[in-house]
């Protein structure tokens, strides 16, 4: 493990690997979690985003979401 990174090899089972994740990548997943569940959810965030909210910061986020739930709401 480096500095920076994050070490979940304890937390895999064995057959999937090793698997490493920098720090910087975890914080902003989390983030993003938070920022969307703020808005009301994934429908809820992606309504600012038509309307000219034009933050790469919320799309960012609405892209994390959709690449950890699929793309449905909670």
């Amino acid at each position: 493990v480096h500095e920076g990174e994050i070490d979940f090899t304890d937390e895999i089972k064995p057959h999937h690997g090793e698997r490493v994740f920098e720090r910087d990548v975890v914080n902003r997943l989390i983030e993003s979690l938070d920022l969307v569940k703020k808005l009301g959810g994934l429908q809820g965030a992606k309504a600012y985003v038509p309307d000219g909210y034009k933050s790469d910061r919320l799309k960012q986020a609405i892209k994390d979401h959709e690449s950890i739930y699929g793309g449905g709401d909670e």
